[in-house]
């Protein structure tokens, strides 16, 4: 176990990574009105700015997790972040809207490999009885980043120019480089399994249908509007997106190393943690860009009083995400009087 200053350390490190990926969901947003006059995009051409990021993001990132089961972590952390890191730049200096949508696909790729780490090194260096305080601060530092995401996108587009936006990572990816360099994660906590990437089949079925699926199937959904709902071209996308990810799904179910262990929606527990994820970051990504439009062009605010009225959502996070953390070190789950979780489908016990 590391020592308690080095764990701190790490933790600190671990909480910089998800926050970047986080600020990087929502930072885009007050910048988006800019950035598509700038260069002359379309709405649906400047929502692909957020979404090419997100859905590299969303698809890789189950690729990210399955390989910190296999290999070193202080590894994935570096070649992640340096992705992650270059394809900002690359965003900062991008010429045209094509060029800085690609960079975005980088970048997400990037954070997809860094961001499920986090958890895996926290749950590993810190004790049991400790570990949801840790967890707790964790996302607290993580979601002071989240809910600085309109605010720092207002400032630097008003102020400056939302090419800053994407500057301001470096730095942060720098500092969390350096922390691995020089406070590794080490032995089994960084090795993991003790398995090596040629003892492992992987799933290559899985992780290319996942990409093409959900490709495929956000494709049609944003370019409806401009191509029609019946055009052939949507059809298509459509069902080439279905088909691949009920693929995806069968393939997941039958064979033996998955990419995502799709059997673990059947505890309820974890279905309904999956559930509040994905409503919380749906709900998300619809307020800050749906509402950073309707502050600037419904109601007039300038790109820094957008990013303040929208940063109000979020700002409580930063405290209740520590809080929680206390309360389950202090109390734990909520136990049944026969002894079950109290989401366990099985009757009470008589």
């Amino acid at each position: 176990m590391p020592s308690v200053v080095h764990r701190w350390v790490l933790l600190a490190a671990m909480s910089f990574i998800l926050g970047l990926a986080l600020l990087d969901e929502t930072v885009v947003s007050l910048a988006l009105p800019t950035i598509s006059e700038e260069f002359g995009m379309t709405l649906t051409q400047a929502h692909w700015v957020v979404n090419s990021y997100l859905l590299m993001f969303a698809a890789l990132v189950a690729l990210g997790g399955k390989l910190a089961d296999l290999v070193n972590i202080n590894y994935l952390i570096l070649s992640g972040m340096i992705i992650f890191g270059l394809a900002s730049l690359a965003c900062g200096f991008a010429p045209n809207g094509g060029f800085l949508v690609g960079a975005r696909v980088v970048q997400g790729g990037g954070a997809a490999i860094m961001f499920p780490l986090p958890i895996v090194a926290i749950s590993r260096i810190f004790p049991p009885e400790r570990r949801g305080f840790a967890l707790g601060v964790f996302g607290s530092i993580a979601t002071i980043f989240l809910s600085s995401g309109p605010l720092v996108s207002g400032y630097f587009t008003s102020y400056f120019s939302w090419r800053w936006i994407f500057w301001i990572n470096p730095p942060f990816v720098l500092i969390v480089c350096l922390v691995i360099a020089f406070a590794p994660l080490k032995g089994r906590i960084a090795h993991g399994q003790d398995k090596s990437l040629s003892d492992y089949s992987f799933d290559w079925l899985g992780i290319t249908t996942l990409l093409v699926g959900l490709f495929f199937f956000v494709l049609a959904i944003m370019q409806a509007p401009e191509w029609g709902w019946t055009s052939r071209d949507i059809v298509l996308s459509f069902v080439v997106g279905v088909s691949a990810l009920a693929i995806f799904l069968w393939n997941e179910l039958h064979i033996k190393a998955p990419l995502i262990q799709v059997r673990f929606f059947k505890k309820p527990s974890f279905a309904v943690a999956a559930f509040v994820v994905f409503q919380a970051q749906y709900s998300k990504i619809a307020m800050f860009i749906f509402g950073a439009l309707y502050f600037q062009d419904k109601l007039g605010f300038a790109p820094f009083f957008a990013g303040l009225a929208l940063m109000s959502a979020v700002v409580m996070n930063a405290a209740t995400a520590g809080l929680s953390g206390v309360c389950v070190d202090k109390f734990g789950f909520v136990r049944r009087p026969c002894g079950g979780c109290w989401c366990c489908p099985v009757p009470l016990c008589g």
